[in-house]
């Protein structure tokens, strides 16, 4: 399996949703970065579930650093860190029972009975707790850079968020409106108590990105951003700059406009969202994650046993989100810390 992302970062994942344990394994990673223990426990905690709007399953997501720190901060050295599973049921799920809107029929024919099925095995969205470990190491290490990065969920089903100035941001007060998340909740709500799923969208900005960062072909900023954030599991598309119909939007609307104010350069609009041909521009960057519906949902649905060749009507238990995104905020926000923060590194070679 390709478990691995190489870059000036090299991130390597072992583990799976029902094993005891997961690691992340990082080379690469800058010496001297501190270890905030407390915003890292802040942050797996915001990407927990909301009990009263699934029964997705709760871990303590108690996390080990093996090696890489002295005295609280990163040495340079290899990287690991370990995380326990501990509650999690494997009695519901069955060998050779594939669950529509999963990985699993794809991967009974590419790996037969090296899969894993239990809960999703190395395809779950469990694994995204390392990355948020990672990620919040991530934005540590860009402090010293003067970058910040936040998000807030853009759309639940129908309801969207208070529209965002990616002029005028203040990013230290990004958030969901309460309003608009009090009705978020509704449909979420709405389609649990349905035995079904539903979509959202995520955005994350990051403030304070050097101009120039970023490399272009297979470097440039969007290529490796949405790289990351694809393997983020439910993940569909990933787009940057004000959400507008590019296809039939025309340039004099959509390019950013510039003039010279006190001899600095000031763009008069952000529609390109901080990134221009790979590079970052010196504009707030913002990209939005469109996550799928859940797979997993309590309704009837048709499927097969594939061991057995049989049609069957197929009822899914365990845990489940009735929405993914609703808690994937921190997840986006840390795989933009780390495509940055790998730029970055780059810039330093």
């Amino acid at each position: 399996m390709s478990n691995e992302f190489r870059s000036n970062l090299v991130i390597k994942l072992k583990g799976a949703s029902h094993k005891k344990t997961m690691q992340i394994i990082v080379n690469g990673f800058p010496k001297g970065v501190l270890v905030n223990l407390d915003a890292i426990k802040y942050a797996l905690f915001r990407r927990s579930p909301d009990k009263e709007l699934s029964n997705a399953r709760i871990e303590e997501d108690e996390f080990i650093f093996k090696s890489g720190l002295d005295n609280n901060y990163t040495d340079g050295k290899k990287l690991i860190i370990e995380v326990k599973n501990k509650n999690f049921n494997s009695k519901s799920y069955h060998k050779g029972i594939v669950r529509p809107g999963h990985a699993d029929y794809p991967a009974y024919i590419k790996y037969g009975d090296k899969y894993d099925y239990r809960g999703g095995g190395e395809f779950s969205g469990r694994l995204s707790v390392l990355y948020v470990i990672l990620g919040e190491l991530a934005k540590s290490a860009l402090n010293q850079y003067g970058v910040k990065i936040a998000s807030h969920l853009y759309q639940i089903g129908s309801v969207l968020d208070n529209p965002v100035d990616y002029k005028n941001l203040d990013i230290n007060k990004l958030y969901t409106n309460q309003e608009k998340l009090a009705l978020m909740k509704e449909e979420i709500g709405i389609a649990n108590s349905n035995g079904d799923s539903i979509g959202g969208i995520v955005e994350a900005i990051a403030a304070g990105v050097k101009i120039g960062l970023g490399e272009n072909y297979f470097g440039g900023l969007e290529s490796k951003i949405s790289y990351l954030m694809f393997t983020i599991p439910g993940a569909k598309s990933v787009s940057f700059g004000k959400d507008l119909d590019l296809a039939i939007d025309k340039g004099s609307n959509y390019n950013d406009q510039m003039k010279y104010v006190d001899n600095k350069v000031e763009f008069l609009s952000n529609n390109a969202g901080g990134i221009n041909g790979g590079l970052a521009n010196g504009e707030n960057i913002v990209v939005r994650v469109t996550f799928r519906p859940t797979a997993s949902i309590s309704k009837t649905q048709k499927s097969i046993d594939i061991i057995n060749k049989e049609n069957i009507d197929l009822n899914i238990k365990g845990n489940h989100d009735a929405c993914f995104a609703y808690r994937c905020g921190v997840i986006v926000e840390s795989m933009l810390a780390i495509a940055l923060l790998d730029s970055y590194l780059e810039e330093g070679k």
